[in-house]
């Protein structure tokens, strides 16, 4: 399974429910911990809470794992496509129909620890040198939106931090619960790397395209609140946060 991802990064997944009338297809990318595969098996924050909504349902959508870019044009223009976890930012606003929040991230300009530079707002970051953003994700929307001119895109997600611990860029874009991962998956200490600005706090959502009929994305909104009623959302995001108080900084626009 290891060697089909890497060979094609196209992975299908079908889940053992009954089948709807109105077949759904989700797509998603690997970008652990929110969704990723692991040992033939899809899991993270983001997977997990579509799991629970994927049983509420009682249905059977085939899952695909594709490049984000590949999946994020396709939501655009197919019907009956949905896409997870996809951060919700102004620019997207009008292109999507929304269910969730699937969980809610908090977001950080990440710096090596010998970093000397105060960032107190998002106008002394627009001053460094270079921000790396993941190519294509919420962070480079936003950023881009804002008229950063000093973006460096990457895609290999899971060597963000080590960019910055080898002085590729200055500062890192990233959220709370992919550095805490980052850091656990590459022994990295908390105490290598910093939080040198909060930028705000993210809800990451399953969107559909506008091209689907609204009957179906409600349908879906109302499975996720029905486990989220129950408690189920709480127990299944709370198994990703990091640590209360290991990055406890101002900041936000």
């Amino acid at each position: 399974m290891s060697r089909l991802i890497s060979c094609f990064f196209l992975v299908v997944f079908w889940l053992p429910t009954a089948v709807t009338a109105q077949q759904v297809q989700l797509l998603t990318e690997s970008y652990p911990p929110f969704n990723h595969v692991v040992d033939g098996k899809l899991t993270g924050v983001g997977a997990d809470v579509m799991k629970a909504i994927i049983k509420e349902l009682g249905d059977q959508p085939e899952i695909r794992v594709l490049p984000w870019k590949r999946a994020y044009n396709r939501v655009q223009e197919e019907a009956n496509v949905g896409l997870f976890s996809t951060t919700r930012v102004a620019p997207r606003e009008k292109l999507f129909q929304w269910v969730g929040p699937l969980f809610k991230v908090q977001d950080y300009l990440f710096a090596h620890r010998d970093f000397r530079f105060s960032i107190s707002s998002l106008e002394d970051a627009r001053a460094m040198r270079s921000i790396l953003v993941q190519n294509g994700g919420g962070s480079h929307t936003l950023l881009k939106e804002l008229g950063f001119q000093n973006l460096i895109p990457y895609t290999q997600t899971d060597r963000c931090l080590n960019m910055i611990l080898l002085g590729r860029a200055e500062l890192l874009y990233l959220s709370d619960i992919k550095a805490y991962y980052q850091m656990q998956q590459d022994d990295i200490s908390p105490r290598d790397v910093k939080p040198t600005y909060k930028i705000r706090e993210s809800e990451l959502y399953l969107v559909f395209s506008l091209k689907t009929a609204p009957e179906l994305v409600a349908r879906w909104q109302q499975a996720y609140e029905a486990i989220k009623d129950r408690g189920d959302w709480q127990r299944i995001v709370g198994r990703y946060l990091p640590p209360g108080g290991i990055w406890q900084i101002e900041g936000g626009e």
